[in-house]
């Protein structure tokens, strides 16, 4: 009876990691289309307006930054289902340690990390993630180039997309440093630290 509210508690973070992931797909279908569709008509020129031009790759900023926070999430659903994981599984003598190590996230997450991954693994995932980063923002970088300098849509758009740049640029930061916001999740909260010794 005892770890039945936490077998609950595993259930339902299990079905928010699925959640998130789905999320995360969804949300890459979403950036690359849009981003297809605002070089589609850059190429052809289809829009002219200088206005719509600074500010039709502004979307694309906020779609990485949501894009960054999604994978941050992630992480911290990750490690609590690991932590769930291991109390579940401590004391189990069905499973030999190799089988608990080859179960469950944290094998998922031996093979989705970058740190945690095989050499060329961790190549391919950084080579599908920074090339829609980059391509995301090269295509909203060429939107605003196409505009007129030194116009009021010209410097209005590029406040916007650098103000955008240094938020993203802090995501990306906070990402690398997930293990040290993991950890303060651990020291912050509504469950005091000197209540676990007592």
């Amino acid at each position: 009876m005892a770890d039945d509210p936490i077998s609950t508690i595993y259930l339902a973070d299990r079905a928010d990691g699925s959640a998130i992931y789905q999320a995360n797909m969804n949300l890459l279908y979403v950036i690359t289309t849009y981003g297809a569709l605002v070089f589609a008509a850059l190429g052809s020129n289809f829009i002219k307006n200088a206005w719509a031009l600074a500010f039709i790759g502004i979307p694309l900023w906020g779609l990485l930054c949501y894009q960054v926070q999604l994978l941050v999430l992630a992480s911290v659903r990750v490690n609590s289902i690991r932590i769930l994981e291991q109390k579940l599984l401590h004391g189990e003598e069905r499973l030999s340690d190799p089988q608990k190590n080859q179960l469950g996230s944290d094998a998922g997450d031996r093979v989705s990390r970058v740190s945690r991954q095989p050499r060329c693994l961790a190549a391919a995932n950084l080579a599908a993630f920074f090339a829609i980063g980059l391509a995301s923002i090269a295509v909203a970088l060429a939107s605003l180039a196409t505009v007129p300098k030194c116009s009021p849509a010209f410097i209005f758009g590029a406040t916007t997309h650098f103000l955008l740049a240094i938020i993203f640029l802090g995501g990306l930061i906070s990402l690398l440093r997930i293990k040290t916001l993991i950890g303060a999740l651990g020291r912050e909260g509504p469950y005091p630290c000197r209540s676990a010794g007592a």
